[in-house]
């Protein structure tokens, strides 16, 4: 999934509605570099993110585009954490995986049950919470990251290779998300019915039919020509 529009606004736009300057903005005015020069930013957003882009449209959302905007606080000279971050993405990863799981997936299981304890129970699982000398209190999603899990083979002709699984945190995701669709789909709500009883925005296309016109913008579009 490439960036969004207000990723790429926050992105690429002359001045944000606090004052402050965009990113690629405010990168090129600490570096000297001239804002409106189209093939050299590109060429530099190619490099962040290590492979051509055509248009800044094409950054991924999650990743590329927390590559992408360490790389250019670090040029502006505005963000430590950014520079302690550099390319791994991990932390800004589970930033982004605990406020969905806290501000969207939660506040919709708890029509159904206890979403608390829930995801106490999952996590409890995850982290072998009881097994371990674990402090006396509950786990939290603090307690895990989006850090990719290396297992190791058991059985098989593959026994004793290692491989990569899925973060704790993305973990979690996947199964509280499944866990909200079993218990919706037992109440005989649709996602719309649901996230207006969670009072949380919906982003189907009755409540937003504006975000039908996304679709057809081109890669190609330059901000500067759609500023909004």
């Amino acid at each position: 999934m490439n960036i969004t529009n207000e990723q790429r606004i926050f992105l690429l736009t002359k001045r944000q509605r606090n004052g402050k300057p965009g990113l690629w903005l405010a990168a090129c005015l600490a570096q000297n570099w001239n804002p409106d020069d189209r093939d050299f930013r590109m060429a530099k957003l190619s490099e962040i993110v290590g492979h051509p882009l055509a248009s800044a449209s094409d950054i991924e959302y999650l990743d590329e585009f927390t590559k992408v905007k360490n790389a250019l606080l670090i040029l502006a000279g505005v963000s430590l954490q950014a520079a302690s971050e550099g390319s791994d993405t991990a932390e800004n990863d589970a930033r982004i995986l605990r406020f969905k799981i806290r501000k969207e997936i939660m506040p919709c299981l708890a029509l159904y049950e206890d979403a608390e304890q829930y995801l106490a129970t999952v996590l409890t699982c995850l982290l072998r919470w009881n097994k371990t000398d674990r402090p006396m209190r509950a786990p939290s999603l603090d307690d895990i990251d989006a850090r990719p899990r290396i297992g190791t083979c058991r059985t098989g002709k593959r026994k004793g290779q290692t491989y990569e699984m899925k973060s704790q945190l993305a973990q979690a995701l996947m199964t509280l998300t499944a866990r909200v669709n079993e218990k919706r789909n037992a109440a005989g709500h649709t996602i719309h019915q649901m996230r207006t009883m969670a009072d949380l925005p919906c982003h189907c296309a009755q409540c937003e039919p504006r975000k039908l016109r996304v679709v057809t913008m081109t890669p190609e579009t330059d901000l500067e020509k759609n500023p909004w």
